[in-house]
């Protein structure tokens, strides 16, 4: 009776102090939305996109999309996208705090655990909560399932584990798979070790029970059913049509990029692919290319992997590949979590060499596949910022588990002096990070927040659309978040992202009033091409002039925002 009570105590104070923190983190930073992946699946989800809330979020799994946009039903002036992945962040900073929280400890330990954990937090995680990213929410809410499973002390701390994994695999999947590897090494660790204790039976009845069955086949049960309903919800022919489109479209934008025109002109000429269409592409403007669909792209795809591998051959592509892997593993941009998981793999191996070599031989091979895992995703060229900042996050917390499983802790003697300085120097450090952090949140308003007033410009002009090249969209598209937002149908638009061909790009343009966005943009009488900043049509002009002989871009209107212009450009007969 005891100990629940105790536990009670510290599930409420974990969760009551990382609440705290989470509304001091937002009301000091106020998070803001880091890529435009992010701002068009909150779009989606409520009915900024097609004029109705919407689950199809295509990157995250339909189950949680759909929970996303029934709470902007629910109260559609709260942008729950945003506070429903932020707080996933902070849930798994609550069960490490509970970590040290439910202990027998006295409170002096506890209030020193409980430092350690908001100081390295604030270190590592505040950016990332402050400029958040979906691949980031994942990472670290998988993160923190996975030493929460490590450091498992009773039945009911389960459904923590639970819950943080299926969040996980609902926001990305992606990283809950290249967390699993990692997931299966602590696995066989903590068997293995639970049997070489020499446990009651009861305890082995619980650690079998629990560790080796009852926590995996709830997890992949419910993996299973989020599965079965990402088929059902994404079963019609035209959301096959566009996962194939969305699969050759990343070969191309992702990982290979867009063929040369030059290199193989027979190739194009034969798929009736004009020049000027290859360099609408190279603007990711799909919507003027003609019959853009899945089966286009896949040929695409196909003669751009081709290229590819002629230009480097495969002794090129591994160098390349070692060689941005070892880029993204030693920049100085990760240091935060490079550091320590770096610092904590030494210190393991020579512990496990002095007194544990049978936990050296599991750190090992937690480090072979983490770093089998860099390898691999650097000769795919699949290493981007927000996957190489996840796997450093995957490094550090598998360095810290393997650092609680085989408790190789200082001695007493060294305790307190280690404590504090650990202290001393996580306090300065997540104070630099701290006022780095407002600089960077302020330098980003400061530089997208008009981009924001220019879409709430675009709303309130219910008679006109507006479109703006792709790569100078994302800007436009960053977003502060709100709990007072504007979240009617969006008219400011691109010429084409990964969104394109979808059924919801469809739905969209049909609230809109377009049936076919090239025709709209060029007989469209409140229709306009924006540019922000520099007067001149650039892309878009230099196209129309090289594919429409009777017709001409003019500059119509100039819009200014807060000091910053953007020139409203429309097709017009010559």
């Amino acid at each position: 009776m005891k100990q629940s009570r105790r536990q009670l105590v510290a599930a409420v104070t974990a969760l009551g102090l990382s609440f705290l923190c989470m509304v001091v983190v937002y009301f000091r930073f106020t998070w803001i939305y880091a890529i435009a992946d992010d701002v068009i699946m909150r779009d989606i989800a409520s009915g900024a996109f097609t004029g109705t809330p919407d689950g199809h979020l295509i990157f995250i799994k339909f189950v949680l999309g759909w929970f996303i946009s029934r709470c902007y039903l629910l109260l559609p002036f709260v942008d729950w996208y945003g506070f429903i992945l932020v707080g996933v962040m902070f849930l798994g900073m609550a069960a490490c705090l509970y970590r040290g929280f439910g202990t027998e400890k006295s409170m002096i330990w506890k209030a020193v655990y409980g430092a350690l954990v908001l100081l390295l937090h604030g270190h590592v995680m505040l950016f990332h909560v402050a400029q958040f990213e979906w691949t980031l929410c994942a990472a670290f809410a998988g993160a923190q399932a996975l030493f929460f499973y490590v450091t498992l002390r009773s039945r009911g701390e389960n459904v923590a584990v639970y819950g943080l994994l299926l969040m996980t695999f609902c926001i990305r999947s992606d990283i809950f798979w290249m967390l699993m590897p990692g997931f299966g090494i602590f696995y066989i660790w903590k068997h293995v070790s639970l049997e070489k204790q020499g446990e009651s039976r009861q305890g082995r009845r619980f650690s079998l029970h629990i560790c080796c069955w009852g926590l995996p086949a709830a997890v992949f049960l419910s993996v299973g059913i989020v599965l079965f309903v990402e088929q059902l919800a994404y079963g019609g022919e035209e959301w096959k049509s566009f996962q194939r489109f969305q699969t050759a479209r990343s070969e191309v934008y992702d990982y290979y990029g867009v063929p040369v025109y030059e290199k193989n002109p027979e190739f194009f000429m034969s798929q009736g692919i004009t020049s000027q269409e290859v360099r609408s592409l190279r603007h990711y403007a799909l919507y003027l290319v003609e019959d853009m669909d899945a089966e286009k792209m896949e040929l695409l795809a196909g003669e751009a992997k081709r290229q590819n591998s002629q230009d480097m051959g495969v002794k090129g592509r591994l160098r390349q590949g070692i060689l941005l892997a070892a880029e993204q593993f030693f920049t100085l941009d990760y240091a935060p979590m490079s550091l320590y998981g770096i610092f904590l793999a030494l210190y393991l191996l020579l512990y496990g060499w002095k007194k544990d070599r049978q936990g050296l031989c599991y750190v090992l091979l937690l480090l072979c596949f983490q770093g089998f895992l860099w390898l691999a995703l650097g000769v795919t060229g699949r290493l981007p910022e927000r996957v190489a900042q996840s796997l450093h996050v995957a490094d550090l917390v598998m360095m810290v588990g393997a650092l609680c499983q085989m408790k190789a802790f200082p001695g007493k003697r060294l305790e307190k002096p280690l404590l504090v300085g650990g202290g001393v120097c996580f306090l300065i450090l997540t104070s630099l990070c701290w006022k780095n952090t407002l600089h960077a949140n302020w330098k980003k308003m400061e530089n997208d927040g008009n981009y924001q007033l220019f879409k709430e410009y675009c709303k309130k002009q219910t008679d006109t659309l507006f479109f703006i090249e792709t790569f100078r969209a994302e800007p436009v598209g960053g977003a502060q978040v709100t709990a007072q937002g504007d979240f009617s149908l969006n008219r400011c638009l691109t010429l084409g992202d990964w969104y394109s061909t979808s059924p919801l790009d469809q739905e969209r343009f049909a609230a809109l009033g377009i049936s076919q966005v090239k025709e709209a943009l060029l007989t469209g009488e409140q229709v306009y091409y924006v540019v922000r900043d520099v007067e001149g049509a650039g892309f878009f002009g230099d196209y129309i002039r090289e594919t429409e002989d009777n017709l001409q871009v003019s500059l119509q209107d100039v819009v200014t925002l807060e000091g910053r212009s953007y020139y409203l450009y429309q097709v017009n007969s010559i």
